[in-house]
């Protein structure tokens, strides 16, 4: 799947280069790398920082740093570019410097206010592109700036010792659910129903998805998952055997990404689908200390 992303967005970068190559607009300039040119049109008519093409909803931001021109990138900052103006894909600046790895630009971006959690029509953020397309410096700078992976920013010590009562409200569309650990007693209600999921969970993350609510949590060095559907009731090992010091999780209508972090600064993630299916260790990447 994630090959897939970076083929669909090498294709679209290619395809809308090629068409803007044949205008003689600010894109034209951009694509052909003539900051002199991007920078007289702005000059002549300053709103252009801020129009989008017709076609895939493209900034003249989006079109410089997916070019990898930090020079002109600089210049569309300095003329007011809305940093976290968003495609039609519901992606920003960050999201393509992100994909294709220009940490020098990301830092740009950053210092501009970009936003480093902002997510896209598919509830992708910046960091996530940074994972798929395994970019470890580019992970680790987004890490150091805050950025998340589900609802919280993975800290690399354990969580446990922070959590051992802790109540969170978990949803998707208009459905609720409550889940609640107190005492390693880890519980999920939804209105007047009630259920105990496990005893002795030392932490937790939970996200409501299309599919149901899922709980991953952590007993002893074990990692489980607990989805619900209208169906039943489903209890798997995820991670098995091994310390694990943060878990984190990110709901999507079909099911659930989950991140699991290790000692060794290891984050592996892996895909629950609607059947309650795990898909094992579709990224396995390693972050710096510190990060």
């Amino acid at each position: 799947m994630h090959r897939n992303l970076g083929i669909l967005l090498v294709l679209a970068m290619v395809i809308f280069i090629s068409q803007a190559a044949l205008a003689e607009d600010i894109y034209d300039a951009i694509v052909s790398g003539n900051a002199d040119s991007v920078k007289a049109m702005l000059d002549k008519n300053p709103g252009l920082v801020k129009q989008a093409e017709s076609k895939l909803g493209l900034t003249p931001l989006h079109v410089a740093v997916m070019c990898g021109n930090k020079d002109i990138v600089k210049l569309l900052i300095a003329k007011k570019a809305d940093v976290n103006a968003q495609a039609k894909s519901g992606n920003t600046a960050l999201h393509f410097a992100a994909a294709l790895g220009f940490d020098e630009i990301i830092k740009l971006l950053i210092a501009a206010k970009g936003d480093v959690n902002k997510e896209n029509a598919h509830a992708w953020t910046p960091l996530q592109y940074a994972l798929a397309f395994r970019h470890a410096d580019t992970a680790n700078l987004l890490m150091k700036h805050k950025a998340k992976i589900g609802d919280e920013k993975l800290v690399w010590e354990d969580p446990a010792t922070k959590a051992s009562n802790f109540k969170k409200t978990i949803s998707w569309e208009k459905k609720k659910w409550d889940v609640s650990l107190t005492d390693g007693k880890l519980e999920i209600s939804q209105g007047k129903t009630r259920e105990v999921i496990d005893n002795g969970v030392n932490y937790f993350a939970a996200a409501g998805t299309g599919a149901g609510p899922v709980v991953v949590y952590k007993v002893g060095n074990d990692i489980y998952y607990y989805h619900k559907d209208d169906k039943g009731n489903s209890r798997k090992a995820v991670e098995g055997k091994g310390d694990v010091i943060a878990i984190s999780i990110r709901g999507h209508k079909n099911g659930s990404y989950i991140f699991v972090a290790k000692p060794d600064l290891t984050l592996r993630e892996f895909w629950v689908d609607s059947r309650g299916g795990v898909e094992k260790a579709r990224i396995s990447f390693k972050f710096k200390k510190g990060s």
